[in-house]
C-alpha cells in the first residue's frame, strides 16, 4: 500500500454576497449535517463545545480564503461548459495533502456556492 491521489472539489460562486447570505440563513439542521459529513460527528456528540455558530463561522472563514483569493497555489479552478469549480489535491497518506483541501470540502459540504451544483452532483 501507498499513498492515494485525493482531491477536493466545490463549484465556485458567480456571487459571492449571494453565498455569505446562504451561510447567514443555513438553518441548524443543515450545519449539523456539515459538522456530520465535515468532522465525522454530529455537534450533540462533541466534547469540546462545538456550536452550529461555530461550523458556520468556519464555513465563512473557508469560504473567503478560497474564493477571495486568486494567489493561491494550491488551488486551481477548472470550467467545463459554464460551470467552475474550485479544485486542491495531491498525494495522502491520510493527510490532507493541501492547506486548502479541507477548506474546499467544507464548502462543498454547505452547499453555499453556486445553485449548479445541486443540480450536478445529487444535491437538494
Amino acid at each position: 500500500m501507498g499513498a492515494d491521489l485525493i482531491l477536493a472539489v466545490a463549484p465556485v460562486e458567480r456571487d459571492f454576497g449571494e453565498a455569505l447570505k446562504r451561510i447567514d440563513t443555513m438553518t441548524e439542521v443543515e450545519l449539523n449535517e456539515v459538522a456530520e459529513l465535515r468532522y465525522g460527528f454530529p455537534l450533540e456528540d462533541d466534547a469540546d463545545g462545538m456550536t452550529t455558530e461555530d461550523v458556520r463561522e468556519e464555513i465563512r472563514l473557508a469560504f473567503r480564503a478560497i474564493a477571495d483569493d486568486d494567489w493561491r497555489r494550491d488551488v486551481v479552478t477548472l470550467t467545463f461548459g459554464d460551470d467552475s469549480y474550485y479544485v486542491t489535491g495531491g498525494m495522502s497518506w491520510g493527510d490532507s495533502p493541501t492547506e486548502a483541501f479541507g477548506m474546499i470540502e467544507l464548502i462543498a459540504a454547505s452547499r453555499i456556492t453556486d445553485d449548479t451544483y445541486h443540480d450536478d452532483l445529487g444535491g437538494n
